[in-house]
């Protein structure tokens, strides 16, 4: 299958071909590998589109029409092309998750699961859509996943994608009913646990407190009978936040020390780079720090700074001088930070910032901070919005600062989980609100 340069391109951008893949058509994985060892970001990402475009022009010359005819080739083409295409689809994700870049890949994705009347190609390019809308917080995200047929056949990683994608706009019904399925689709116990616990944590936000004790109780004893495998990371990090959430949303506070205890095995298990030290020594550090431990706070939030700087530890060593009342020391840290720099950690920056400066009843900068804050666009992240303006208003009306919502919000601020977590926990803000509203 020839492409002329005047036509739009294969793989959906809607430009010409010649303007779009054509310059890096015949690129090899080779070429691909290359740009990545030179950290060239954005050529390995156009070479690997436009190897992916290249197979499609394959696929739909040839696979498709066989399909057509029921021809018993075309199956077998079929399943070597998924193959194939999963490969294109997982490099391209990995330079995206080294270097965003910014793109229409989702509208691209979504136009290309149309392409072949075939549920398992739908749900390829489906899952890849949702998953490119998680990556770059898009706000369309709702379109898709409201026109994606749920069933007991939908493909259960595509339904792991779309249970971290739902909202608070969603409501509770629709992550109950994915997380359910997922569990009945899953083969692993683990797995089973953490969507278990994803829901109690759906019915707790849903303000029925009683349903999420039960549901977290009983996987709290179901943890307690599994044997966590201990040369798996992965389930001592998970579980660690399990007893984690657990101690903070059902005021359950000894099994905090369960999750430390895990997550000093992740430490001593010798599996950890220097992001997964810095993971686990923050994560002790917070638990300290629930737990009035200043000092052991500081020294691990320090620890997790030196394995990789971030700003989680500095957002948090100045919340813990301000517990300490240091805020000299508090603002020292604060001022380390570069707020273009923060990513999903904004919410906790500016929740401690604004402790800060009602400590010190420093009006002026109060008021310097709120229209810091509104000149923020936070319009892509819904629930950041919300935080926002309500965070806004609270310094307007200056309350006490022990019964603020600043210092309300501040409980519940590490659970405000937008990327996929404990099964892709997704905290339902507006009914935070509302709730500490009725308070």
């Amino acid at each position: 299958m020839i492409i002329k340069d005047e036509e739009k391109c294969p793989c959906c951008s809607g430009k010409l071909f010649k303007n779009c893949c054509k310059p890096y058509i015949g690129s090899s994985h080779e070429d691909y590998e290359a740009a990545l060892e030179n950290y060239e970001y954005i050529n390995a990402y156009n070479i690997e589109i436009a190897r992916l475009t290249d197979y499609l022009t394959k696929i739909y010359a040839h696979t498709i029409p066989l399909l057509n005819d029921e021809n018993p080739i075309g199956v077998f083409l079929f399943e070597l092309d998924i193959k194939a295409v999963e490969e294109f689809m997982e490099n391209i994700f990995y330079v995206l998750s080294n270097k965003k870049i910014e793109d229409n890949l989702e509208k691209r994705f979504w136009a290309i699961s149309k392409v072949i009347q075939n549920e398992r190609w739908e749900s390829l390019f489906q899952f890849y859509t949702i998953l490119y809308c998680n990556l770059f917080e898009k706000q369309n995200k709702n379109q898709y996943i409201n026109e994606i047929e749920i069933s007991t056949k939908t493909d259960k990683r595509l339904l792991q994608v779309i249970f971290s994608a739902l909202d608070y706009q969603h409501g509770i019904g629709k992550k109950l009913e994915i997380g359910n399925l997922i569990i009945q689709k899953s083969d692993s116990k683990f797995e089973q646990l953490q969507y278990q616990f994803s829901i109690a944590i759906e019915y707790y936000i849903a303000n029925d407190k009683e349903s999420g004790k039960k549901y977290a109780d009983l996987v709290i004893v179901e943890l307690e009978n599994y044997d966590i495998d201990k040369a798996n990371i992965y389930e001592l990090n998970k579980t660690a936040e399990i007893y984690e959430f657990y101690a903070g949303l059902f005021d359950s506070r000894d099994y905090y020390s369960n999750a430390v205890e895990l997550y000093v095995k992740c430490e001593n298990s010798g599996m950890l780079n220097n992001s997964g030290y810095s993971m686990v020594y923050n994560s002790m550090a917070y638990l300290y720090l629930k737990q009035q431990r200043f000092d052991t706070a500081i020294e691990y939030f320090n620890k997790g700074y030196e394995f990789e700087k971030n700003n989680f530890s500095l957002i948090h060593l100045a919340e813990t001088y301000l517990y300490t009342k240091m805020p000299e020391k508090a603002e020292e840290y604060l001022r380390c930070i570069e707020p273009g720099s923060l990513g999903t950690d904004v919410v906790d920056y500016y929740i401690v910032k604004a402790k800060l400066y009602i400590f010190v009843d420093n009006k002026e900068e109060i008021k310097r901070l709120i229209s810091e804050m509104k000149n923020i666009d936070l319009s892509r992240i819904p629930l950041f919005n919300d935080i926002f303006n309500r965070l806004i208003n609270e310094l307007q009306k200056k309350r006490d600062a022990e019964r603020s919502f600043i210092d309300k919000m501040q409980n519940i601020c590490k659970y405000l989980i937008l990327q996929p977590n404990i099964g892709g926990i997704g905290i339902d803000v507006g009914k935070i609100l509302d709730d500490l509203d009725k308070e």
